[in-house]
């Protein structure tokens, strides 16, 4: 926050805080520290609840999902917190980000909202924008699926079926499209989903090739990744690949 933002905040009447984060960018995950800032008002206000939203808003969304904008998570920080007039607070956080919580692109915005309860009924709300990156195996697979001539075309959110303990009842899918590989046919594409472990990564994949105003499914496959070895990452999607332009329709449990 600029300081004279800051020093404006400080000289009215009523309790303001800032939040710092450690890092600008994130991992489905991994938790995030931030140092949050108090300055008491001019007079002694009670503060029931502080909370931490993470929210997600699509932009663009399967028909089949009916919110544009998801709970991530809504951990509490702190309770029952009695601020002195000009006080000072320091005190540092950490919000752990669920293993399968989308990640930033285009199709979306990821905001945190510090949110503050008082005993009055006044909410006091602060928004940081967030920047979550895939995860470095889910970056290995993206990055082979590029230097393999895809392109992403789309990416969209489902109601989750794949487990029914979910803690998200949403998934993000994306969908690459050949672009540039002629060793595969010119309408290939990959629609494929993550569902993100401590210690591995689970692909859910189709491949499928355009048939007219029709798709046609030809390959189903769910794999583990779990060595962060990007080479045997691309020649076993590579390999994938090829193996699926030698079936109309093949399924792999």
């Amino acid at each position: 926050m600029p300081l004279l933002k800051w020093i404006e905040q400080l000289s009215q009447p009523k309790t303001f805080f800032n939040a710092k984060l450690e890092q600008s960018q994130y991992a489905p995950g991994q938790s995030i520290g931030l140092t949050l800032y108090t300055q008491g008002g001019q007079h002694e206000e009670y503060i029931q609840t502080i909370q931490a939203r993470i929210t997600c808003q699509f932009n663009e969304l399967a028909q089949t999902y009916e919110q544009s904008k998801v709970l991530i998570t809504q951990p509490t920080l702190a309770k029952n917190l009695l601020l002195q007039p000009k006080q000072h607070c320091q005190n540092f956080y950490l919000i752990e980000l669920p293993l399968n919580c989308p990640v930033s692109n285009s199709a979306n915005k990821i905001n945190l909202d510090i949110v503050f309860f008082t005993a009055t009924g006044e909410v006091y709300t602060q928004t940081y924008p967030l920047i979550i990156r895939h995860t470095q195996l889910g970056t290995y697979f993206l990055n082979a699926l590029t230097q393999l001539g895809f392109t992403q075309t789309l990416c969209w959110v489902n109601q989750n079926k794949l487990h029914k303990q979910a803690t998200l009842n949403y998934i993000q899918k994306f969908k690459y499209n050949n672009t540039t590989n002629p060793d595969l046919p010119d309408d290939l594409s990959v629609t494929f989903c993550f569902e993100t472990f401590i210690d591995y990564l689970d692909v859910h994949l189709q491949i499928q090739t355009a048939q007219l105003t029709t798709e046609k499914i030809k390959f189903n496959s769910r794999f583990s990744l779990t060595e962060p070895n990007f080479a045997h990452i691309k020649q076993s999607l590579n390999q994938l690949l090829i193996k699926s332009k030698k079936y109309d329709s093949f399924k792999i449990a």
